[in-house]
């Protein structure tokens, strides 16, 4: 596959408005489906072929002002307990991933990460890390590389 064909795939995944979809022929646009057709476009150079304007106005629009995360709008979940990264996975994954596309778009999100207010004491950072299941070293590194991710971008 050239260079071409990798950027009509990826823009045959793009939504009427904004926003790219998970799959051909499923209606099923996300902001991690958009995030990743997005940053791959940036991998090979491909951003000319969008409006970078429009999208990250799709990305900025999901932004919680309150907790500065990223929410996609297909996630039923509910926010409370902002420090549990387990139960809050997805939308610090999300989050994640957002700022990454928001970055190779050129913009910033609207509002602080304020998700983090717990994370910024030293001690309560220490207890989080040293309480995480290092059994399962997989999902909990994903946990430390997001927040890593979020201070990095402060």
């Amino acid at each position: 596959m050239n260079k071409q064909q990798i950027i009509d795939y990826i823009i045959s995944l793009k939504a009427p408005k904004s926003g790219f979809y998970l799959q051909s022929g499923f209606d099923q646009k996300t902001l991690m489906s958009s995030a990743f057709s997005i940053i791959n476009l940036e991998l090979i150079n491909g951003m000319e072929t969008i409006n970078k304007e429009i999208e990250s106005n799709y990305f900025l629009s999901s932004q919680d002002q309150k907790t500065g995360l990223f929410i996609d709008s297909s996630w039923k979940g509910n926010i409370s307990n902002i420090k549990d990264l387990e139960k809050n996975y997805i939308p610090y994954q999300t989050t994640a991933f957002s700022i990454s596309a928001l970055d190779a778009l050129g913009y910033q999100p609207k509002y602080g990460f304020h998700f983090l207010d717990y994370f910024r004491n030293k001690t309560n950072l220490k207890d989080w890390f040293f309480g995480l299941n290092w059994k399962n070293p997989w999902n909990e590194s994903n946990k430390v590389m997001f927040l890593l991710q979020f201070f990095s971008h402060e």
